[in-house]
């Protein structure tokens, strides 16, 4: 007799991986990081792709989503980022290009299934609106603001592209401008781009390649970051700009705010020792969080322990509740003081090795449950005698304590902006 089929319950969405920020001080670090460079963020390389903004939101201006649901600023970078992977020498720094250079390859259009799975987040509209917002150049809803048409105006101004922000027919830029429409036109009816047509590839490549900003360019978004509307971002701008940071950066993002932080203003100094605060704690807890993925990594047949991490790494720091407290005093920034005490109430009785590495699991479970949409699942199995990590989290490399950040406050974001404008042409 055969068994009637039944369904069986869905398996639970706690099963999705979770392989960032595994202890839950990302936000905390990212929200003291906006107030000293609101809109930069460390996924930024190339200051040319506010220009680029400005230009593909002046191209698509009135256009509407295709029937699938296309956005014509993709469609727009879809022809962008296709342009800039025909070339010998593409440049670095491109988001989307690995996928542009597949579709080249196979000889297969650009599409939703052959570009990034969330252009709108990865791709370089995604990346640098939050900035070209900030600085006034395009709109949340995306029109060209006054800062926009100047910059765009500086630009076609350096290029011998007069016409194409007033889209004047007959001119080098209006021509141009038609051009790049036409494409976004096309690719938003089919869906799809099967190629760059050529004199439109080349007026890409040759007017918005985003290793050669102009100076012109240049001399306008400097002034943009440096406004006084954009709070402590311009001070901090300038000491990454003095000649002794990117030898102390060189050292990492800990020994750049530490050289810099005598030379501060009161209200950025105030920010910063929060930031030492928060990382005074997330720093211990993630070596004590990776030593666990050694130790269980080399000795997979034995449950790793508070007592056997105790035994292995000595030197493992031993009292989280008093960095914890360290952190609360060094965080009064509203944006950030309640996760920060959150954080402390569940490390207060951290002190000693077993109880640090007890509280720093549980800390682990705590905010991988917590993750969007509903919770990911630990990088330990817990089991009988202590936990065990899971394949795909194991770690070779023994861990020696350090005083580097565990997150990022978008230094290297700023030294690449910097290198980009000083080397405008």
């Amino acid at each position: 007799m055969h068994a009637i089929p039944f369904v069986t319950l869905p398996d639970p969405k706690v099963e999705a991986e979770g392989s960032i920020d595994p202890l839950g001080v990302g936000n905390m670090a990212d929200r003291l990081a906006d107030m000293m460079l609101p809109g930069i963020t460390a996924r930024m390389y190339r200051p040319r792709y506010l220009t680029a903004i400005a230009v593909s939101t002046l191209v698509t201006e009135g256009l509407e989503r295709s029937p699938k649901g296309l956005r014509p600023d993709i469609a727009f970078e879809w022809g962008f980022v296709l342009a800039m992977a025909g070339l010998d020498d593409a440049p670095s720094g491109v988001p989307g290009m690995r996928k542009a250079q597949q579709s080249l390859r196979e000889g297969a259009p650009m599409s939703s299934r052959h570009y990034l799975k969330t252009p709108t987040v990865f791709g370089f509209h995604g990346v640098y609106r939050t900035l070209a917002v900030e600085l006034c150049i395009v709109t949340k809803t995306g029109e060209v603001r006054s800062e926009g048409e100047r910059l765009v105006a500086a630009w076609q101004s350096a290029l011998d592209l007069p016409g194409f922000l007033e889209a004047r027919a007959g001119s080098r830029g209006g021509d141009l401008r038609s051009k790049l429409r036409k494409m976004v036109e096309g690719t938003l009816e089919a869906e799809q781009l099967a190629s760059v047509p050529g004199q439109v590839g080349s007026g890409l490549t040759a007017a918005l390649r985003p290793d050669r900003m102009t100076h012109a360019e240049a001399e306008i978004v400097r002034a943009l970051l440096d406004r006084e509307e954009g709070g402590l971002r311009a001070e901090l701008i300038a000491l990454h700009n003095r000649p002794d940071s990117q030898t102390a950066l060189e050292a990492g993002e800990h020994a750049f705010f530490r050289a810099a932080r005598p030379k501060m203003s009161a209200a950025l100094g105030v920010v910063v020792d929060a930031v030492f605060g928060l990382e005074g704690v997330a720093r211990p807890m993630a070596d004590i969080f990776d030593a666990a993925r050694y130790v269980s990594a080399q000795q997979p047949n034995s449950p790793v322990s508070g007592s056997m991490l105790e035994a292995e790494c000595p030197e493992l720091p031993d009292d989280l509740a008093a960095s914890a407290r360290r952190a609360v005093e060094a965080c009064p920034q509203v944006e950030v003081s309640q996760e920060v005490s959150r954080l402390a109430a569940q490390l207060a009785e951290a002190s000693g090795a077993v109880a640090c590495f007890d509280a720093t699991m549980s800390r682990h479970e705590y905010a991988q449950q917590r993750k969007p949409p509903d919770g990911k699942r630990p990088w330990f199995e817990r089991v009988q005698d202590g936990f065990v990590v899971r394949t795909r989290y194991r770690l070779n490399d023994e861990v020696t304590p350090s005083h580097r950040f565990v997150n990022q406050y978008r230094s290297w974001a700023v030294q690449s902006f910097l290198a980009d404008l000083r080397g405008a042409r």
